[in-house]
């Protein structure tokens, strides 16, 4: 298995570096373009490709996604990975429906009490979480844009959402 970025694993096959024995691909970090995972897959010894998404305030990994082996396939950034929620949230932070653009923002485990010695940019993104039944729950606003797809998962549509 090789956890990488989109940019170093497209180095690597352009060079014809991906070892016979890698048969997993984790990939997080940026974007994952489409012909990027049809290009993982053409190789036969690559079974699985994962998109993985989480910002650091939310220590590693928030959503994961097993991306198909078809060409065309929509890339997306999956479910929520345990002990995390993930929501897409207007502007007044309500609940978007499946299909409107809104900011990610993720709860749960591992997400961050805020930034050092920067109360101002803490109190903005990690605010009190609206749909937690536990008191005292943060939730972290990424400025990612996103939206629900029918299928469940969540679709990244880019950076820094205007506020």
């Amino acid at each position: 298995m090789i956890n990488t970025v989109p940019s170093a694993i497209r180095e690597l096959l352009r060079m014809n570096g991906l070892p016979p024995s890698v048969t997993a691909v984790n990939l997080a970090g940026e974007a994952l373009p489409a012909p990027l995972v049809e290009e993982l897959y053409a190789l036969p010894h690559v079974r699985a490709v994962y998109n993985l998404y989480g910002p650091s305030e939310d220590t590693t990994y928030s959503t994961c996604a097993l991306m198909k082996r078809v060409a065309g396939a929509k890339v997306t950034i999956g479910r929520a990975l345990p002990q995390k929620q993930v929501h897409v949230l207007g502007a007044g932070m309500e609940l978007i429906p499946v299909g409107v653009r809104g900011e990610l923002c993720i709860g749960g485990d591992g997400v961050a009490r805020g930034y050092l010695n920067s109360a101002g940019m803490t109190a903005e993104r990690f605010v009190p979480h609206p749909y937690s039944e536990e008191g005292g729950e943060r939730l972290y606003r990424t400025g990612d844009v996103g939206r629900w797809l029918e299928s469940g998962e969540v679709e990244f549509e880019g950076g820094e959402i205007s506020r």
